[in-house]
């Protein structure tokens, strides 16, 4: 999936349909091979909303107040005209309330990541935090960080987006306790502040 810089709007609306549309075929194959019910529920409710939410757009117009949009919107031309591979990692928190906060990771020339964390307030995205780290291990194929046995990383739903060269790859979505520390993405949670996780 390629996206050209020369009209940025259409580029953006594009990108935005499409991860929408690799988030759902994520969930689907989740949804498919999971042996359990109550997860299986989980999935299919998730694809149900995307679903409708989706159809709604492609037929008549897209929701840009969404969050999805307003960070695509402030990093679009970061994102697709990146010569390496960048990761959007989505963290959903439910507590008293939901909050949401997403990991922009590029991998630079030496193969250490450069990690922008942003909050959302309910109108925008807010920078919250930026550094490097050297151990990391994200590799091409997302779902080999699948666990079926809550033993993973990850407290929240948790949804992992891979641009390779400003072409959209892959997404793979992660239910609670479900992300595999193989990842190696503990280090990079660990040096977020931890309200944001737990």
């Amino acid at each position: 999936m390629e996206y050209n810089l020369s009209n940025p709007i259409k580029g953006l609306d594009k990108l935005y349909l499409d991860w929408k549309k690799v988030t759902i075929q994520a969930l689907e194959k989740r949804a498919n091979n999971t042996t359990d019910s109550l997860k299986r529920n989980t999935f299919l409710n998730r694809i149900n909303a995307v679903n409708v939410v989706t159809q709604k757009e492609e037929s008549m117009k897209i929701d840009t107040l969404a969050i999805r949009y307003l960070l695509l919107k402030d990093h679009f031309t970061n994102i697709i005209s990146s010569k390496g591979d960048v990761f959007i990692i989505e963290i959903k928190t439910m507590t008293s309330a939901i909050s949401f906060t997403d990991l922009i990771i590029h991998r630079n020339d030496n193969h250490i990541a450069i990690v922008d964390a942003f909050r959302f307030n309910g109108k925008k995205w807010i920078a919250i935090q930026h550094f490097s780290c050297d151990e990391y291990f994200l590799q091409e194929n997302l779902s080999t960080y699948y666990l079926e046995n809550e033993k993973g990383i990850n407290f929240n739903e948790t949804i992992i987006t891979k641009f390779s060269k400003g072409k959209l790859k892959m997404s793979e979505y992660f239910i609670t306790k479900s992300l595999s520390s193989k990842c190696g993405l503990q280090n990079i949670f660990d040096k977020v502040d931890q309200y944001y996780y737990k």
